[in-house]
């Protein structure tokens, strides 16, 4: 099977791919209201997409992503050849392409019917079920930066420890926190957030091992926590940077 970005002249194929599925599965599972809101979906956001296909002799199923987000917001395959790995490969090829251009998480917005799929495949629901368009779906996140644990890299400090908070300006920062410059697929310059835990003095840059990565719930970007070395206590580390995040819905990833 080889998987690979549809030619602009291809996606109407897959589109109409996507229809036939979707009339022949799906369909008939959902109000009126949830299959007008599928069909204005398709025709309204179908160009903004990255499309993605699954080809043998023909176009067995194919996959569609936002750009900026990497939100699955369309996976099907052929009912003649469901069963047969091609979801799980359209999958594994959207979470290579994230992972060479830094992108940490990947969400999709799954049916309840697919949600167990979506949990063999390394996802985790997030939160509960709700309304979108008349159907009921549950929000799932694959998190993708444990690859990055453990390695070494240079933060840019630019926001030094005890300097003060850049919205809350009465708290003083109890770690330094700056950015690293990484490059993804295309040459492209991506700053990754980072934080320094350990040294209680300002500094300019740092260079140490990821040793955790914290993820926003509502948010695509990470923060990476470096450190000097691989021994740590969370608790220690989690009120150094406590500052940093306390207003955001957080989940940390550990060495």
């Amino acid at each position: 099977m080889q998987y690979r970005h549809l030619q602009s002249d291809e996606i109407s194929q897959g589109i109409a791919l996507v229809q036939q599925v979707f009339a022949n599965s799906v369909q008939n599972k959902l109000s009126s209201e949830a299959v007008s809101s599928f069909e204005n979906f398709l025709d309204d956001h179908s160009q903004e997409l990255i499309w993605l296909g699954a080809f043998d002799d023909t176009l067995k199923g194919i996959a569609a992503y936002t750009p900026e987000t990497y939100h699955v917001s369309l996976l099907f395959v052929r009912q003649e050849d469901s069963h047969q790995g091609i979801g799980t490969g359209l999958l594994s090829y959207i979470k290579k392409e994230a992972g060479d251009d830094y992108v940490q998480k990947i969400t999709v917005n799954a049916l309840l019917s697919s949600a167990a799929f979506y949990q063999t495949c390394g996802f985790e629901k997030a939160g509960v079920p709700t309304d979108a368009g008349g159907m009921q779906v549950q929000l799932m996140e694959c998190l993708l930066g444990s690859r990055y644990l453990g390695r070494k890299y240079t933060v840019e400090i630019d926001q030094p420890y005890g300097s003060l908070h850049p919205y809350l300006p009465d708290l003083e920062l109890a770690c330094n926190a700056g950015y690293i410059l990484l490059h993804g697929r295309n040459k492209q310059e991506i700053w990754q957030d980072a934080c320094v835990y350990g040294p209680q003095e300002p500094l300019a840059t740092f260079t140490g091992i990821v040793i955790g990565i914290i993820y926003r719930r509502d948010e695509e970007k990470t923060r990476w926590i470096l450190s000097s070395g691989i021994q740590y206590d969370h608790q220690d580390v989690i009120a150094a940077i406590a500052g940093l995040e306390q207003d955001s819905d957080i989940r940390i990833q550990w060495l």
